[in-house]
């Protein structure tokens, strides 16, 4: 007895259905105990065929929702609010994560404040990303909706005549999620920011169910900005893990003191919400991780 196809640790068997040979009055029938010793007698020799079906394990998402097909990692990336450095911390995630050897996917669902050129409207932060990830696909995959006005995507839309697409939003990351080892989501702003006119950043991150990065911008404030998004993000979509926090310094003020000290408290405050990590401290600038990162692991265990 041979099995025709070769069975991996991910699969289970569904049925053993013996092959019986054709034009003896036979047909494919399944093993029934009642039968088992003739079965037995008869088809010494004869090829089995192992009914299969592959078991996909995917935790992050239910039955019909947005990720039912998901086949790689995702990465939800958020601020504490807008201008926090969400697109410089992920452009920089993404290059470590490409010099690993790693398949880097980028997507924005959506941006306002776009410019005009050569008749087509440009995302900055989507062009800054898709080069940071080694240009994959197009940068029309990356951010398919894009608009002019710099003010919230579903009034930006509003003041052209149009709406953001929902569906779109959510359906636009398929290409990504199905060809690529990792991918990067970016929100707009803060999680209760809109999205659309039905979807605010949070409503996105609780259907994609992958971990959460947040960006905070390392000046005054940051402990409460930080922990009120933290605070939003457990409560609101509890199935999102946080993988942790970056802090990130976007302006070079020299004179705010608490930039001396922000990384210290906050890294001791965030044990105190259900034991978040401070991933990283971003001086003003720096394009590089200043330690390295061991992001398959973070992926791994937030996943």
């Amino acid at each position: 007895m041979r099995c025709e196809m070769p069975l991996r640790s991910s699969w289970r068997c569904d049925n053993l259905i013996p092959t019986l040979p054709r034009g003896n009055g036979s047909s494919s029938r399944s093993c029934g105990n009642e039968a088992l010793t003739d079965l037995h007698e008869r088809l010494s020799g004869k090829t089995f065929k192992l009914v299969v079906t592959q078991e996909r394990h995917n935790r992050a998402f239910p039955r019909g929702s947005v990720g039912t097909r998901l086949l790689m990692k995702t990465l939800f990336i958020t601020g504490t609010n807008t201008e926090v450095g969400k697109t410089h911390v992920a452009a920089m995630l993404a290059r470590s994560l490409v010099e690993r050897g790693t398949r880097v996917g980028i997507y924005k669902p959506v941006a306002s404040g776009c410019r005009k050129k050569d008749g087509e409207l440009i995302a900055d932060d989507a062009v800054a990303l898709w080069e940071a990830a080694g240009r994959p696909s197009t940068l029309e995959q990356v951010c398919p909706q894009r608009f002019t006005a710099p003010v919230s995507p579903p009034t930006s839309a509003a003041l052209e005549g149009k709406s953001v697409d929902a569906r779109l939003l959510r359906t636009g990351l398929d290409y990504w999620r199905e060809n690529y080892e990792v991918t990067l989501v970016e929100g707009a702003g803060g999680l209760m920011s809109p999205l659309s006119e039905e979807d605010f950043n949070i409503d996105l991150a609780r259907e994609l169910g992958g971990p959460i990065i947040i960006v905070a911008a390392n000046r005054l404030g940051v402990i409460n900005a930080t922990l009120q998004t933290i605070i939003t993000a457990k409560t609101q979509a509890a199935e999102c893990p946080i993988a942790g926090v970056v802090l990130n310094q976007v302006t070079p003020n020299e004179n705010d003191a608490s930039l001396a000290t922000n990384a210290i408290e906050l890294a001791g405050q965030l044990r105190s919400v259900g034991n978040v990590t401070l991933l990283a401290s971003v001086g003003f600038g720096e394009e590089r991780f200043a330690e390295p990162i061991d992001w398959g692991s973070l992926l791994v265990r937030n996943q």
